[in-house]
């Protein structure tokens, strides 16, 4: 957890206040959305104890976004494998140059996607 190992650098009561602030928002008690107006530091609060919250914060906040990104990049990589290989299939069983009788590949495909758009 990047909160405890940045807060080493504070004394032990800070630090203790630092890491129990933290674990409280990790829990949900934190909304710093543009909705709520952002977070503000209450006043008299050392700089130290600023930059090592901007810190933390967005470490974790980067972390939780690789994690949450994962999964809609893996389901449209295998989306795009699925329709590449698909393709492949179709046109193994095809000649190239003529489809339905006289049609063309191109329009083949054309008349095909205006009868789904159709029903």
């Amino acid at each position: 957890m990047a909160a405890v190992k940045e807060s080493a650098a504070l004394p032990a009561p800070q630090r203790a206040a630092f890491l129990a602030k933290f674990h409280d928002a990790a829990t949900g008690n934190l909304d710093i959305g543009s909705s709520a107006g952002g977070f503000k530091f209450p006043a008299g609060t050392p700089e130290q104890i600023k930059q090592l919250t901007r810190t933390v914060f967005g470490e974790g906040f980067a972390n939780a976004m690789r994690v949450t990104l994962a999964l809609p990049i893996a389901v449209l990589a295998v989306g795009a494998l699925s329709v590449v290989l698909v393709r492949q299939r179709s046109r193994r069983g095809q000649d190239l140059t003529h489809v339905d009788g006289e049609k063309g590949l191109l329009e083949a495909d054309t008349a095909r996607v205006a009868d789904v758009l159709a029903e």
